[in-house]
């Protein structure tokens, strides 16, 4: 709705006193006091009752479904049935008054006030039209960015990285072969493993996580990950205390150091050495390139989904330096403040 109080407060006094002197059915000069002031205020009731009607006659024709499509055709109709309106009811208005104070009418006054407040209807309806066209383009605007941010955030939500199926079908062997062979160790790998899923239902519906927290996620990670490839894998960190206060989305670690292990061969005697540094702006991952000889399709999906939710969230994008012996990712480190 348009707050429009103070222009009917303005403007309709004014064209409803200005029309009809304008018109000369009024008039100070050869009407008395008592017979302007109630003709005034006849032709102010009548200003006001016309302005109403045009109001009902603009929200009508806006409320048309198929002419919202089509917005010069909506107001030219609007114009035309205003103009129609208007100069009726204004004509019928002022030559009613001539009936009930002249004993002889004439048409010219009465077509003289109708044209005059014919315009002045048409003049406002032009201001309430681009008021509301404005108002329906701002409207749009807030749907449509609130509809891409729903949008965005349900792709960010969809990407969010759980644990390859194939690692817990793994750790669920892992866990059969402890509970027959070592059993305190088993003991230990459940737990571990329940830190591994307690964090990701906590955490995955949530955008930023702590670097603290990801770290104590990555532990437990790992324990599995040393537990099925002893010193097979090893993860190197170097991560200050004072960094570990910023923010970066869940599993963020864990996806680099699963992309890592899917692409890379390693052994006992060639391990897979997965390096993590931490600085103000940067998490970087890097390992050596020992491709596997038969790789899987999907080994580089983990990374690439970590790419998507980083522009959603952070607007970045996360870099890849990849040479022949070498392969770096960096990905943006914010600190809470950022965030806040």
């Amino acid at each position: 709705m348009i707050k429009d109080k103070l222009l009917r407060v303005i403007a309709i006094p004014l064209l409803g006193i200005f029309a009809s002197m304008g018109a000369g059915l009024v008039s100070f000069s050869k009407q008395n006091f008592v017979t302007v002031f109630s003709s005034l205020l006849y032709f102010l009731v009548a200003t006001h009752l016309c302005w109403q009607g045009c109001l009902m006659i603009s929200a009508y024709v806006r409320s048309k479904e198929q002419l919202r499509k089509t917005i010069h055709i909506k107001l030219l109709a609007n114009l035309f049935l205003i103009a129609s309106f208007a100069f009726l009811f204004f004509f019928v208005a002022a030559y009613g008054w001539q009936t009930i104070y002249l004993t002889e009418q004439s048409y010219q006054p009465s077509v003289t006030f109708a044209a005059m407040g014919t315009i002045a209807m048409l003049f406002v309806t032009l201001v309430y039209e681009i008021l509301f066209l404005h108002a329906e383009v701002d409207v749009d605007d807030k749907v449509i960015k609130q509809l891409d941010y729903e949008r965005l955030q349900a792709e960010a939500k969809a990407l969010q990285n759980d644990l390859d199926p194939h690692f817990l079908f793994n750790c669920l062997n892992t866990l059969s072969y402890l509970v027959r062979n070592e059993p305190e160790k088993a003991y230990l790998f459940v737990h571990k493993l329940s830190n591994v899923f307690k964090y990701l239902l906590i955490n995955k519906q949530k955008d930023f996580i702590s670097l603290a927290e990801e770290v104590a996620f990555l532990e437990d990670y790992y324990f599995l990950l040393q537990v099925r490839f002893d010193d097979a894998i090893r993860i190197n960190k170097t991560i200050e205390a004072s960094q570990t206060d910023g923010v970066l989305p869940p599993c963020t670690l864990q996806a680099l150091v699963e992309n890592a292990i899917k692409n890379n061969f390693f052994s006992e005697k060639e391990p897979l050495v997965i390096s993590i540094q931490v600085n103000n702006y940067f998490i970087t991952v890097s390992n050596a390139v020992r491709p596997k000889q038969y790789r899987s399709t999907a080994g580089d999906a983990g990374l690439s989904k970590l790419k998507t939710r980083y522009r959603h969230l952070m607007n970045e994008d996360v870099l890849v330096q990849e040479t022949a012996g070498h392969f770096l990712v960096k990905v943006p480190f914010l600190q809470k403040a950022q965030v806040a």
